[in-house]
């Protein structure tokens, strides 16, 4: 440990000594590992967290198709589904919609909204942070109908952001009647600020039952932009379960030609349809500041090099003094690595900008609504700041240890022949 702190002291003073070079070197890094750190966490939040739900992984959405495209499932299908589908244990509907809003303080506005059927949250394990959420009466429903609500079908659950901007945060508003579309709704639930998202739907910021308003979509031949929500049973495969429901969907056309012609389905990871339409752009974009990052570190390590070079003589006389070749290479690593995470430091601040730039490009509603650093992403930057350094530094550090062998060991020839000539 000694000589590593020893060595952090060389390191500062010898970029110190040499600000020009220092402040070149740290501002590539910052603008590579900068560009890196912003686009890392948009990866983060949208393509590698799962979806805030219990056992994501056995989480499905169902839809239907038509020429190869998800397109949205007629009420009825979703109900033959529901009834005899066995690879699942339970599968709930789900609807976006939008409200207007009002009958409370404040004018009304227009917010997001959504249709879940009373099954819903239960499936999904969702608990909400106030009150309780939607829950099926006790019993079997018929056949043909979604699940009531336990508490009737005139109730709703707000999300995280709405009860914090319109209602203040005030725990309060459980029980408390406000208007969507000019009818009365009771609160009976807030959810939890963790990002609940479903396919085809942007910010939800409030939930009411299905079965108010299925008697609208009882039709085989309306697909209002209804999908459903699926859990795996224990043991089953998605493409076990993905196989039945396209068998079933199957059946369906022969059975219901008018509306169901050319009409199959599709079973996929809820995770999947999330990312699916941002997944290609997203990594196209890492792989480019990936790019940049790499062109960095060879600027950087040709920098390094160069300034090796200079510093020829005062190694050769560190060498000449005794340290060992193995001691002036890992000097130079380590200074490699302290310009690394210098340039790193910086790096995060210029990330911080361009996140806050991606969440404002992203808008309301958005997957990259809220974007923020954290402590996955402010891992990922470091890794790339030592990284940068060790890789940038490792060649030149490699010259400079040859390099001053070499001038140390012909100063030493020359020396003694000089002796040798007296």
């Amino acid at each position: 440990m000694s000589q590593l702190a020893a060595d952090l002291r060389l390191a500062v003073r010898a970029l110190v000594r040499r600000p020009g070079l220092t402040a070149v070197a740290v501002a590539t890094l910052a603008l590579g590992i900068g560009a890196n750190t912003a686009i890392f966490s948009a990866v983060d939040r949208i393509l590698l967290a799962a979806p805030p739900v219990a056992e994501p992984e056995r989480v499905v959405a169902l839809t239907s198709v038509f020429d190869g495209n998800d397109t949205p499932v007629s009420l009825p299908d979703l109900l033959d589904w529901k009834r005899e589908l066995r690879s699942l244990s339970g599968l709930a509907a789900f609807r976006g919609s939008g409200f207007s809003i009002g009958g409370d303080e404040g004018a009304a506005e227009h917010v997001g909204g959504a249709m879940a059927s009373a099954d819903f949250f239960t499936l999904l394990g969702v608990q909400p942070l106030l009150g309780s959420v939607f829950a099926p009466v006790p019993g079997e429903p018929p056949a043909d109908r979604l699940p009531a609500t336990a508490g009737g079908e005139d109730v709703a659950v707000l999300g995280h952001d709405l009860w914090q901007r319109r209602f203040g945060g005030d725990p309060a508003v459980i029980g408390r009647t406000i208007r969507l579309d000019r009818e009365p709704y009771t609160v009976i639930g807030v959810l939890r600020d963790d990002g609940l998202r479903m396919p085809w739907a942007g910010e939800i910021e409030v939930w009411v039952p299905y079965s108010r308003f299925q008697e609208r979509f009882l039709d085989r031949g309306i697909r209002s932009n209804t999908m459903g929500i699926g859990r795996l049973a224990p043991g089953t495969t998605v493409e076990a379960a993905a196989a039945e429901l396209t068998a079933l969907a199957a059946r369906q056309e022969e059975l219901h030609p008018e509306n169901n012609r050319a009409i199959g389905a599709a079973l996929a990871p809820l995770h999947d349809k999330l990312v699916r339409d941002g997944r290609t752009m997203l990594l196209i974009v890492q792989a480019v500041v990936l790019l940049v990052l790499a062109i960095a570190c060879v600027n950087l390590a040709n920098l390094l090099l160069a300034r090796t070079h200079a510093r020829g003589q005062e190694l050769a006389v560190r060498r000449a003094m005794g340290a060992g070749r193995g001691r002036l290479v890992r000097q130079l690593l380590v200074e490699s690595v302290v310009l690394g995470l210098t340039g790193g430091a910086a790096g995060v601040l210029v990330g911080a900008w361009g996140i806050e730039g991606l969440a404002l490009l992203g808008g309301d509603g958005s997957a990259l609504e809220g974007l923020a650093l954290d402590g996955r992403v402010l891992a990922v930057a470091m890794g790339l700041s030592v990284a940068c350094g060790l890789l940038a530094g490792l060649l030149p550090a490699l010259a400079g240890g040859r390099a001053a062998e070499a001038l140390s060991d012909g100063g030493a020839r020359t020396a003694g022949g000089g002796l040798r000539a007296r």
